[in-house]
């Protein structure tokens, strides 16, 4: 497969946002969030990620995009979107929620691997693998020394969808790539790869 990876900027804003918009067919209840909820600085508890808030969350992640304060990659496979992973340096998130948990060292020059979202009809393809590595590729580029995830803690219910389950990544894909488990809490695992 020969994927593009681009970061993701206002040139891409427009089709970023189209993708957003058909990218939970199979979780419609997660519709809503276009990838705002670690940069919205509200309450976790306010958050919602449903339909019903979905214009909001668009015209605040396009505005986010439009400024050049939103972080990640986008994977073009001859020039159609066809994944996203939000990541960046873990201090630029407006709000890490419950991952904060795992910052010791808030000044440690570390990149945050914060979702994946694949096209549903082009998963399991090894996109959000691909997406991965070029986002430790830029981490570099950026002078950060490590790059950390938060991968679900225990097995994801099989009937949760694909996108409930895995939006922040597979273990196996993290210990494919070399991570190694730092920490464990109730929810998550803290992975982390030194660059």
């Amino acid at each position: 497969m020969a994927l593009e990876l681009v970061p993701l900027t206002a040139a891409h804003c427009d089709e970023y946002l189209a993708f957003m918009d058909r990218a939970f067919a199979d979780n419609p209840a997660w519709s809503g969030c276009y990838c705002a909820f670690y940069d919205d600085p509200c309450p976790t508890e306010q958050w919602n990620p449903a339909p019903s808030a979905g214009p909001e969350h668009r015209a605040f992640r396009q505005a986010h995009i439009r400024s050049g304060r939103a972080h990640g990659l986008l994977a073009l496979d001859r020039g159609k979107i066809v994944g996203s992973c939000n990541a960046g340096p873990r201090a630029a998130f407006g709000n890490l929620r419950i991952f904060a948990a795992a910052v010791e060292d808030p000044a440690e020059p570390v990149g945050s691997i914060m979702c994946f979202v694949i096209d549903p009809g082009r998963r399991r393809e090894g996109i959000a693998t691909e997406l991965l590595a070029g986002a430790e590729r830029r981490f570099r580029e950026l002078g950060l020394t490590h790059s950390e995830a938060y991968p679900r803690a225990v097995p994801p219910n099989p009937e949760f969808p694909v996108t409930a389950a895995y939006y922040k990544g597979s273990p196996a894909m993290y210990e494919r790539g070399g991570y190694s488990l730092v920490r464990s809490y109730d929810r998550f695992n803290c992975v982390r790869k030194r660059l």
